[in-house]
């Protein structure tokens, strides 16, 4: 899980449309995880 963020957080030779791509990769993993969260919370409400 960590190792995964690492290799997408490292920089390579083809940044420009890697760093795109990395990029949107992150976004997704945040929606997931916050979306977890959120499951999480509901959970602990209910």
């Amino acid at each position: 899980m960590v190792l995964l963020l690492v290799k997408l957080l490292t920089p390579t030779k083809k940044s420009r449309t890697y760093g795109k791509q990395r990029a949107s990769v992150l976004e997704r993993h945040a929606e997931l995880h916050n979306d977890c969260e959120l499951k999480q919370a509901r959970a602990s409400l209910s």
